[in-house]
């Protein structure tokens, strides 16, 4: 008997809460997924500025390292064309 009494308690726990849930989610869910989209949208941006910003110390290396060759003297692909 004390074993139903138990699983009753439980069963109408997990009711209430599961209810509970479903309520909150009604009058929240709007407001969640506007701030999960903002979050998102401010997480692409950092991604986007350092993605720039690698490509661009990337490329100022490659040119400064081109320079450098032109400069003096290494034969390079680009100093054959030239040449």
């Amino acid at each position: 008997m004390a074993v139903c009494g138990i699983a009753g308690g439980v069963l109408t726990w997990v009711a209430v809460d599961k209810l509970i849930v479903e309520i909150d989610e009604h009058f929240n869910r709007e407001k969640f997924e506007q701030e999960l989209r903002s979050m998102l949208d401010e997480q692409k941006k950092e991604i986007k500025e350092g993605l720039k910003n690698a490509y661009a110390t990337l490329l100022t290396k490659i040119a400064d390292e081109q320079k450098f060759k032109l400069k003096s003297g290494v034969d390079t692909p680009i100093k054959r064309i030239y040449n």
